[in-house]
């Protein structure tokens, strides 16, 4: 695997750290993030990709959560994380067959999202906004556009940010809980039959409509099932799964953005 320059810098910090010479890299399609595997520790160094291929994460934010849920069964096992150098080790798990991850999602996902909605924290450096995530696309069609090169794709970025804004704003208020805003399961593996979470780059704070999106669109619960998490109860059943409908296509956006955002970035990087 070929890293740029500041990557490799945090690659061989990470090693002297670790003190770990086999890391090898692992297929990494689908994440901004660079993965190796090291077999005889059994542990995953995570490299972590610049602000402007992870639009959205905030290693401040990042680090508050994995810290606050380290001890919930459910939580991925931090070994080192050194976010000032942008790099952090954790267990593997080793591999697991898509259907036990799938078979035990269905048992144990909806308990462990209501749990995760019902711990509380006053600290707001764990809050997600997703102003923060509209500021970004916006820095990245203002610093592009002029370039006639990315003009178009700048423009519909633009546009495609619009949507987005605008489905947002059309969700329904909930209390704001903790959430992991990525469901799907490539984030999940198994703990000797314990379902356990991976990738908190996005959660937070939060209003979770992503949470419901994933747990509905990516494990197939319904919409009864989902509507009886802490965050949504104050629902009524029409109201939440029209909703619900907004928010699996708001998160089908976001991913629209992420990829278009990406194609600029990494075109301009060739």
């Amino acid at each position: 695997m070929q890293l740029p320059d500041a990557q490799h810098h945090n690659f061989l910090h990470a090693c002297r750290q670790t003190k770990i010479r086999d890391w090898q890299p692992l297929n990494t399609q689908g994440s901004s993030n660079y993965l190796f595997r090291s077999d005889a520790s059994r542990q995953i160094l995570r490299v972590n990709a610049p602000p402007e291929r992870a639009v959205g994460v905030c290693r401040t934010r990042e680090t508050g959560i994995m810290e606050l849920l380290q001890d919930q069964p459910w939580m991925v096992k931090v070994i080192q994380n050194q976010p000032e150098h942008n790099w952090c080790s954790l267990k593997d798990y080793g591999d697991q067959h898509s259907a036990a991850i799938l078979s035990t999602a269905k048992q144990q996902l909806p308990g462990i999202i209501s749990q995760l909605q019902s711990i509380q924290t006053p600290s707001a450096r764990l809050n997600f906004k997703f102003e923060a995530i509209w500021s970004v696309y916006g820095k990245i069609i203002s610093l592009y556009r002029e370039d006639p090169h990315h003009k178009h794709a700048c423009d519909r970025l633009d546009v495609e940010l619009k949507k987005t804004r605008q489905l947002q704003q059309q969700l329904p208020d909930t209390p704001e809980v903790l959430g992991h805003q990525d469901l799907h399961s490539g984030n999940l593996t198994l703990n000797n039959g314990q379902l356990v979470l991976l990738d908190w780059e996005y959660a937070g704070l939060c209003q979770p409509w992503l949470d419901a999106a994933g747990l509905i669109s990516q494990f197939s619960f319904s919409h009864k099932t989902v509507n009886q998490l802490p965050a949504f109860k104050h629902l009524d059943e029409a109201t939440f799964s029209s909703a619900a409908n907004t928010a699996i296509t708001f998160n089908k956006q976001l991913e629209i953005l992420w990829l278009q955002a990406r194609e600029i970035t990494d075109n301009n990087d060739q």
